[in-house]
């Protein structure tokens, strides 16, 4: 009789140390199955933080695109604008010296106040002109006019004092003036007078 009541104890702890191996296997799947999710949620946390990321960065970048587009925009219109000045100055100004083409040195009537193209008495023409023709009065007696802007060039003419003469250009202390109809030379502006 002994042998069975054994037989009844040791199944009795073998039932017992399988009902502790099922308690601790379900409390360790608890503790997996919690840690498990806490860690999807935070992934999924963390997902949607990106996701909010991702979609501010989208609208940023396409306000960016959008202002990149205005100031091209706004570049292209001013080049345009930039472009019609630099020919309207041209219309306005003669073109600069230029040592590869002597011709446009010489200014032409299109670019400046006065058309110098056909003047033959002129030694040498301005290649910058005033933006209006500027009125003098001659403060001195028989006052010379030359071809060039100065005293070793050819005399044209002499004018009286107190004559009104129109400059147009200056070239150091000389000033291009016309003294008669279409008729144009060089004069020293320390003998005339701004009006």
């Amino acid at each position: 009789m002994d042998e069975p009541r054994r037989s009844g104890t040791v199944l009795k702890v073998v039932l017992i140390i399988i009902t502790i191996i099922a308690v601790v296997a379900a409390v360790a799947m608890g503790l997996l199955f919690y840690n498990a999710k806490s860690s999807v949620d935070s992934f999924r946390e963390r997902n949607d933080a990106l996701s909010d990321e991702l979609k501010k960065a989208q609208a940023q970048l396409a306000q960016i695109d959008t202002e990149r587009a205005d100031y091209e925009q706004q570049i292209t219109s001013l080049t345009q604008q930039l472009q019609d000045a630099q020919e309207q100055l041209e219309l306005m100004v003669p073109p600069v010296n230029d040592p590869d083409n002597p011709d446009a040195n010489q200014p032409s009537g299109g670019n400046a106040l006065i058309d110098l193209s056909n003047n033959k008495d002129l030694a040498v023409k301005p290649t910058s002109f005033f933006d209006a023709g500027v009125d003098y009065t001659v403060s001195v007696k028989g006052l010379n006019v030359r071809s060039g802007p100065g005293t070793t060039y050819k005399a044209l003419a002499s004018i009286n004092q107190n004559s009104t003469v129109t400059a147009y250009a200056e070239d150091d202390d000389w000033l291009l003036i016309s003294y008669k109809d279409n008729a144009y030379g060089w004069v020293k502006s320390s003998f005339v007078t701004k009006k």
